[in-house]
Protein backbone atom coordinates (compact mmCIF):
# COMPACT_ATOMS: atom_id res chain seq x y z
CA UNK A 1 0.00 0.00 0.00
CA UNK A 2 0.81 3.56 -0.76
CA UNK A 3 1.38 6.22 1.94
CA UNK A 4 -1.66 8.47 2.90
CA UNK A 5 -1.93 11.32 0.67
CA UNK A 6 -3.56 14.20 2.72
CA UNK A 7 -4.10 16.72 -0.16
CA UNK A 8 -3.45 16.32 -4.25
CA UNK A 9 -0.68 18.99 -4.05
CA UNK A 10 1.54 16.53 -1.62
CA UNK A 11 4.51 15.07 -3.30
CA UNK A 12 5.41 12.73 -5.00
CA UNK A 13 2.86 14.53 -8.07
CA UNK A 14 2.53 11.90 -10.36
CA UNK A 15 2.52 12.11 -14.72
CA UNK A 16 -0.66 12.59 -15.26
CA UNK A 17 -1.13 15.97 -12.62
CA UNK A 18 2.41 17.07 -13.74
CA UNK A 19 1.03 17.10 -17.21
CA UNK A 20 -1.92 18.54 -16.70
CA UNK A 21 -0.74 21.72 -14.56
CA UNK A 22 2.57 21.78 -17.70
CA UNK A 23 -0.48 21.67 -20.53
CA UNK A 24 -2.47 24.69 -18.71
CA UNK A 25 0.40 26.48 -18.37
CA UNK A 26 1.74 25.90 -22.01
CA UNK A 27 -2.09 26.92 -22.84
CA UNK A 28 -2.10 30.55 -20.62
CA UNK A 29 1.38 31.29 -21.78
CA UNK A 30 0.25 30.99 -25.22
CA UNK A 31 -2.65 33.07 -25.14
CA UNK A 32 -0.89 35.91 -23.17
CA UNK A 33 1.65 35.73 -26.06
CA UNK A 34 -0.22 34.73 -28.76
CA UNK A 35 -3.95 35.87 -28.74
CA UNK A 36 -4.18 38.77 -25.88
CA UNK A 37 -1.85 41.12 -28.25
CA UNK A 38 -4.33 40.84 -31.21
CA UNK A 39 -7.59 40.70 -29.56
CA UNK A 40 -9.67 43.86 -27.75
CA UNK A 41 -8.67 44.36 -23.95
CA UNK A 42 -12.61 43.14 -23.40
CA UNK A 43 -12.08 39.21 -24.35
CA UNK A 44 -8.89 39.21 -22.50
CA UNK A 45 -9.81 40.93 -19.36
CA UNK A 46 -12.79 38.40 -19.62
CA UNK A 47 -10.57 35.58 -19.88
CA UNK A 48 -8.05 36.89 -17.39
CA UNK A 49 -10.93 36.52 -15.06
CA UNK A 50 -11.62 33.23 -16.13
CA UNK A 51 -7.74 31.96 -15.88
CA UNK A 52 -8.48 33.35 -12.16
CA UNK A 53 -11.08 31.65 -11.16
CA UNK A 54 -9.91 28.68 -12.80
CA UNK A 55 -6.90 29.05 -10.37
CA UNK A 56 -9.41 29.64 -7.68
CA UNK A 57 -11.06 26.60 -8.04
CA UNK A 58 -7.63 24.76 -8.55
CA UNK A 59 -5.82 25.29 -5.38
CA UNK A 60 -9.57 24.80 -3.31
CA UNK A 61 -9.60 20.86 -5.06
CA UNK A 62 -5.97 20.00 -4.43
CA UNK A 63 -5.23 22.36 -1.50
CA UNK A 64 -8.15 20.38 0.72
CA UNK A 65 -7.91 17.17 2.88
CA UNK A 66 -11.37 15.75 1.40
CA UNK A 67 -10.88 12.15 4.08
CA UNK A 68 -13.23 11.27 6.80
CA UNK A 69 -10.87 11.01 9.13
CA UNK A 70 -10.91 7.32 10.85
CA UNK A 71 -12.58 6.93 14.55
CA UNK A 72 -11.06 4.52 16.96
CA UNK A 73 -12.44 1.38 17.56
CA UNK A 74 -15.62 1.04 19.52
CA UNK A 75 -16.58 4.36 18.86
CA UNK A 76 -20.60 3.86 18.36
CA UNK A 77 -21.63 6.72 16.52
CA UNK A 78 -19.88 10.20 13.95
CA UNK A 79 -20.02 13.37 15.69
CA UNK A 80 -22.93 14.12 12.41
CA UNK A 81 -24.33 11.13 14.29
CA UNK A 82 -23.85 8.56 11.58
CA UNK A 83 -23.59 5.13 11.98
CA UNK A 84 -20.47 3.46 11.75
CA UNK A 85 -18.54 0.67 10.25
CA UNK A 86 -14.71 -0.86 10.62
CA UNK A 87 -12.58 0.22 7.63
CA UNK A 88 -9.81 -2.48 7.48
CA UNK A 89 -7.64 -0.61 5.35
CA UNK A 90 -7.80 2.56 7.71
CA UNK A 91 -7.95 0.35 10.72
CA UNK A 92 -10.45 2.58 12.23
CA UNK A 93 -14.32 3.35 12.28
CA UNK A 94 -15.67 5.69 9.40
CA UNK A 95 -19.49 6.13 8.66
CA UNK A 96 -21.72 4.04 6.98
CA UNK A 97 -24.03 6.57 5.30
CA UNK A 98 -23.45 8.42 2.09
CA UNK A 99 -21.27 6.48 0.09
CA UNK A 100 -17.87 6.46 2.23
CA UNK A 101 -15.34 4.31 0.39
CA UNK A 102 -11.62 3.75 0.98
CA UNK A 103 -9.05 5.06 -1.68
CA UNK A 104 -6.64 2.76 -2.52
CA UNK A 105 -4.58 5.64 -4.07
CA UNK A 106 -4.53 8.01 -1.30
CA UNK A 107 -4.99 5.50 1.48
CA UNK A 108 -7.67 7.31 3.13
CA UNK A 109 -11.36 7.08 3.45
CA UNK A 110 -13.78 10.19 1.65
CA UNK A 111 -17.24 10.30 2.60
CA UNK A 112 -19.48 10.77 -0.44
CA UNK A 113 -16.54 8.92 -2.47
CA UNK A 114 -16.83 9.99 -6.71
CA UNK A 115 -13.79 8.97 -8.25
CA UNK A 116 -9.97 9.78 -7.61
CA UNK A 117 -9.04 12.33 -10.21
CA UNK A 118 -5.71 11.46 -11.42
CA UNK A 119 -5.24 14.98 -13.02
CA UNK A 120 -5.92 16.57 -9.85
CA UNK A 121 -4.09 14.20 -8.03
CA UNK A 122 -7.05 14.18 -4.95
CA UNK A 123 -10.48 12.35 -4.29
CA UNK A 124 -13.88 13.80 -5.35
CA UNK A 125 -16.25 13.39 -2.75
CA UNK A 126 -19.10 14.91 -0.72
CA UNK A 127 -16.70 17.78 0.58
CA UNK A 128 -15.33 19.03 -3.08
CA UNK A 129 -17.50 17.36 -5.75
CA UNK A 130 -19.69 21.16 -6.27
CA UNK A 131 -15.87 22.83 -6.60
CA UNK A 132 -14.92 19.89 -8.73
CA UNK A 133 -17.95 20.46 -11.16
CA UNK A 134 -17.36 24.04 -11.36
CA UNK A 135 -13.85 23.57 -12.29
CA UNK A 136 -15.38 20.88 -15.01
CA UNK A 137 -17.65 23.29 -17.00
CA UNK A 138 -15.15 26.50 -16.56
CA UNK A 139 -12.38 24.52 -18.63
CA UNK A 140 -15.08 23.40 -21.10
CA UNK A 141 -16.16 26.83 -21.31
CA UNK A 142 -12.48 28.50 -21.12
CA UNK A 143 -11.48 25.77 -23.86
CA UNK A 144 -13.75 26.59 -26.31
CA UNK A 145 -13.37 29.98 -26.43
CA UNK A 146 -10.20 29.37 -26.68
CA UNK A 147 -10.34 27.10 -29.74
CA UNK A 148 -12.95 29.97 -31.53
CA UNK A 149 -10.40 32.90 -30.42
CA UNK A 150 -7.49 30.59 -32.15
CA UNK A 151 -10.00 29.27 -35.31
CA UNK A 152 -10.89 33.04 -35.82
CA UNK A 153 -7.88 34.33 -36.27
CA UNK A 154 -6.24 31.35 -38.21
CA UNK A 155 -8.94 31.00 -40.62
CA UNK A 156 -9.44 34.97 -40.98
CA UNK A 157 -13.24 34.59 -40.27
CA UNK A 158 -14.83 37.43 -41.94
CA UNK A 159 -15.91 40.09 -39.81
CA UNK A 160 -14.07 39.31 -36.86
CA UNK A 161 -13.06 42.99 -35.67
CA UNK A 162 -9.93 42.07 -33.28
CA UNK A 163 -7.27 40.70 -35.38
CA UNK A 164 -5.05 43.71 -35.12
CA UNK A 165 -1.59 41.44 -35.57
CA UNK A 166 -2.86 40.10 -38.58
CA UNK A 167 -2.48 36.99 -37.99
CA UNK A 168 -3.02 34.89 -41.69
CA UNK A 169 -0.52 37.44 -43.25
CA UNK A 170 2.42 35.73 -40.82
CA UNK A 171 3.17 32.04 -41.50
CA UNK A 172 4.82 31.65 -38.21
CA UNK A 173 2.53 33.00 -36.22
CA UNK A 174 -0.26 30.85 -38.07
CA UNK A 175 1.40 27.92 -37.35
CA UNK A 176 1.82 28.79 -33.47
CA UNK A 177 -1.85 29.62 -33.05
CA UNK A 178 -2.70 26.02 -34.86
CA UNK A 179 -0.26 24.34 -32.40
CA UNK A 180 -2.21 26.29 -29.42
CA UNK A 181 -5.42 25.91 -31.02
CA UNK A 182 -4.15 21.51 -30.83
CA UNK A 183 -3.29 21.46 -27.11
Amino acid sequence: PGVRRARGCDLPWQGHCSGTLFAALLLVAGYYALLAPCVCWRATTAVSVVHFIGIVLYVLLVGRDVATPPLPRGSNAAPSGAPLRWCEYCGGMVPAAQRTKHCHTCCKCVDGFDHHCVFLQTCVGARNYRHFLALVALLVGWTGILIGLDAALIGGVQGFPYDSCSSRASTPRTALLGLHAGL
